[in-house]
């Protein structure tokens, strides 16, 4: 639903009827408002509003959902308005104060089948939300990130999102201070062509929190990542990155890095294909664009049964430990397995402990922050136990095996890597035929 061109609109008030049945959740007729915000860019003043036919009244009741200003798709109606305006305390004359009343949680709700186009803010937004079910769903031309979703309990399943102006969809749930999970799932979406206009930092899934799954999903043509992120215990399995990375330099299709604390993560089953730089003729220095990039000492990350196409290295391991790396496939690759020790040189500040005299690095600062010795971090990872005792600054504990590569060259290990007996680096073979 939406109106194209904004000329036609101008900066009036547009009404909205939708009497549709099934649309939103449950049975009945349900209705939506959608919005965009007051924008000024230029001498283009875009400041209508969508607002829900006043003169129609549903006859069952919407369950709860957000109001979030400029966003596409507003879950608001009629009879919900007046239901949060009773619950709030509010006379009708606090119309405004509600208007902007911008998180209110949706809970227990399905939305299916929606087309939303043409906004110049966010796509959709939900915030704080539990149990909420998008399926079916086709998302493009927004000029900020295609989704907003955070809260627990959040289900994706065959979303189309495709030319957005930053991220294409930005996950969010869970506690990482009590590692309590959000169990959110994307599955069998399509997201490409984003970062339009932000071209990096904006990936196709900007992710962060605890216990999110993405499988099944396809992530492509994006100048920069395809999934970047920050959390504990995600799972990233049967998803297909392709075309990316190709305007950037030190960047991957699957990254993060930089944190001890934050780990349990799984990357399995999924194809990495022509992740690298490919613009002609505008050099940007060294072009590290790697398929799985475990960046700057990434700890407790499990690689494997992946497959790395013609891509410019698979995976880079940045001085991290334990990790295990197994039974990954790679052909054609300029590299396949691209391993350091940059703790011990010139990334050793970012481990450093003060031992209480001065300064932490970042990497033994989060896990002061975050109390690893004591429940829940020491009872879910054990091994961070020993990370400081055990070490510290060194690429150990780490599990290399069964890989199997073709025509490709298998990449480079620091030596300290490859002498040391807290390593398995064995039984990876190059097939002839």
């Amino acid at each position: 639903l939406y109106f194209w061109p904004p000329e036609e609109l101008g900066s009036q008030e547009t009404l909205l009827s939708l009497a549709e049945a099934g649309i939103v959740g449950g049975q009945g007729t349900d209705l939506l408002g959608l919005g965009a915000e007051h924008l000024q860019t230029q001498s283009i003043d875009w400041s209508s509003t969508i607002q829900v036919d006043q003169t129609l009244d549903p006859p069952a009741p919407m369950p709860h959902g957000p109001y979030v200003q400029g966003s596409g798709l507003q879950a608001i109606m009629t009879r919900f308005n007046r239901q949060l305006r009773e619950a709030k305390g509010l006379s009708p004359t606090d119309q405004q104060h509600l208007d902007h009343f911008v998180s209110v949680p949706l809970r227990n709700v399905a939305i299916a089948g929606f087309t939303v186009q043409y906004f110049r803010s966010v796509g959709i937004q939900f915030i704080e939300s539990s149990r909420l079910l998008l399926e079916d769903m086709v998302i493009e031309n927004i000029g900020r990130e295609g989704a907003v979703l955070d809260g627990r309990y959040l289900r994706v399943k065959n979303l189309s999102v495709s030319q957005i102006g930053c991220s294409g969809v930005c996950l969010s749930g869970g506690d990482m201070k009590t590692l309590s999970r959000a169990d959110n799932l994307i599955t069998q979406s399509d997201i490409h062509h984003y970062a339009r206009l932000g071209r990096t930092y904006t990936p196709g899934i900007l992710w962060h929190g605890v216990g999110h799954t993405i499988s099944r999903s396809r992530i492509h043509n994006g100048p920069w990542s395809g999934m970047f992120g920050k959390g504990n215990d995600c799972h990233f399995s049967a998803n297909h990155f392709s075309d990316l990375g190709y305007e950037t330099t030190d960047s991957g299709a699957w990254y993060s890095g930089r944190t001890w604390a934050h780990r349990g993560h799984l990357i399995h089953h999924n194809t990495f294909e022509r992740i690298r730089h490919v613009i002609h003729g505008q050099p940007l220095g060294f072009s590290s664009v790697m398929g799985v990039y475990l960046d700057d000492q990434l700890a407790g990350i499990s690689v494997y049964n992946n497959s790395f196409v013609e891509c410019q290295t698979g995976i880079l391991l940045g001085g991290g430990r334990d990790i295990m790396i197994s039974h990954n496939h790679f052909e054609k690759n300029d590299n396949c397995l691209l391993m350091d020790d940059r703790g011990l040189n010139w990334g050793s500040s970012q481990c450093h402990d003060s031992k209480g005299s001065g300064q932490n690095g970042v990497l033994v600062q989060e896990l002061y922050d975050v109390k690893y010795q004591s429940p829940p971090y020491s009872t879910r990872y054990p091994r961070l136990l020993e990370t400081l005792d055990i070490q510290p600054c060194w690429p150990v504990f780490l599990q290399v095996f069964g890989n199997r590569y073709h025509n490709s060259s298998f990449g480079s290990t620091a030596q300290t890597i490859i002498s040391s007996q807290l390593n398995k680096i064995t039984d990876n073979h190059e097939d002839l035929c």
